[in-house]
């Protein structure tokens, strides 16, 4: 603003001019007229594409697929395409084309990837399977080669296989006889390969179960009460010990760890409170590091991690809904930060310091493609007896 006053017409006019933002200079000259000269606007900036490394740099218009790195353990999909990176943000690579990415899901050894209706992708080698026309429910990679996936049947009634290779179903339901009105929830293999667990309902009770891994010899791990439920499933790493979610009927969640040589307790290792709840649980390379996303939905979740008895958000300053996509290594997970349905934007975390490494932005699925550890651990002893296979 101008804060000089003055008279006069001719004081004025001047001033009008004097006072404008950014448009003409008036220049009195001696004996001449004014002479207007405009200012040359300065260039807008080129706006960032949608989808971008954190760098900003846009992702190739052209896919020459290539093969990535081992330590390039970030894997997204992409304007149509499967892509991977280090969790430095380096070493982009396009594999494939990918449609619908469905639960984007890489198998145990990091070369073949579940999208939606049960098809596998996989990098040049590696076993791939085609479409299928279902809608599976929950599912889990078999192990330690990833030739098999076991998963829940849309109507929730079976426990069936895919095979990569092939279009074949294979009816693995392990309590047919023993509970048929079971309805099962969820599944995962264990990391032998020679077994799964699930959680199921029945008469209004839901129970979690391990059998081998075609359904034979179930045994009851853990049954409710006072109207308990269980959600999400993942065995440790050493295949020792089993961590599930448990829903309180007071609406208050907990995370357990139950070891499968001794089942008749199942320590607390995460306590929620009323009205929160657990989508998913990945269990770290020990017993006290774990990560797991908070909420009951998507649209509230929060992705945590825990290395002693707290739990910390992953990224605590994100506004919008975070989510756990898996370890990178020992002391890092991937975190997808987005609104549900839309694109989400990944980062490393360094559970140890609480490093954040933005990596790529705009993105329509996540996951890690980290290798489970060579050899597979035994399953342990007086679990499952014959009928493993």
């Amino acid at each position: 603003m101008c804060r000089h006053m003055l008279r006069g017409f001719a004081a004025v006019f001047l001033l009008a001019g004097a006072c404008s933002k950014g448009s003409s200079t008036i220049s009195p000259t001696t004996g001449s007229p004014a002479t207007i000269t405009t200012p040359a606007s300065s260039p807008s900036p080129s706006p960032l594409p949608a989808t971008r490394l954190a760098s900003g740099e846009a992702l190739p218009a052209e896919c020459s697929p290539g093969s990535p790195q081992p330590t390039d353990t970030v894997a997204f999909a992409a304007l149509g395409r499967a892509w991977t990176l280090s969790q430095s943000g380096e070493g982009l690579t396009c594999l494939f084309d990918v449609g619908d990415p469905g639960p984007f899901v890489w198998g145990p050894l990091g070369d073949r990837v579940q999208v939606a209706s049960l098809q596998v992708d996989g990098l040049p080698g590696a076993q791939s399977r085609p479409a299928s026309t279902l809608v599976p429910g929950p599912s889990s990679w078999g192990h330690p080669t990833g030739k098999s996936i076991v998963f829940v049947s849309p109507d929730g009634l079976q426990l069936e296989k895919v095979h990569m290779g092939n279009t074949d179903l294979d009816d693995v339901t392990p309590l047919t006889n023993i509970l048929p009105d079971a309805n099962y929830l969820s599944v995962a293999y264990h990391p032998s390969g020679l077994a799964f667990a699930f959680a199921l309902e029945s008469e209004g009770e839901q129970s979690i179960w391990i059998s081998s891994n075609i359904g034979q010899n179930p045994q009851r791990l853990v049954f409710s009460e006072e109207g308990t439920t269980f959600g999400a499933l993942a065995f440790s790493l050493d295949g020792k010990s089993l961590y599930y979610a448990a829903q309180h009927s007071d609406d208050h969640p907990e995370l357990h760890l139950i070891k499968l040589t001794d089942t008749s307790k199942a320590p607390v290792v995460w306590h929620g409170t009323v009205g929160q709840g657990i989508l998913d649980i990945w269990p770290g390379s020990d017993a006290k590091s774990f990560a797991f996303t908070q909420g009951k939905s998507c649209e509230e979740a929060v992705g945590m991690y825990s290395t002693s008895d707290e739990a910390s958000p992953a990224l605590p300053d994100e506004t919008r809904p975070t989510r756990i996509l898996g370890w990178l290594d020992e002391t890092s997970i991937l975190v997808a930060a987005g609104a549900c349905g839309g694109p989400v934007d990944l980062s490393s975390v360094n559970i140890s310091n609480g490093e954040v490494v933005p990596l790529v932005i705009g993105v329509d699925a996540g996951a890690v493609r980290t290798p489970a550890p060579v050899p597979a651990p035994p399953l342990p002893e007086g679990i499952g007896g014959s009928g493993f296979a």
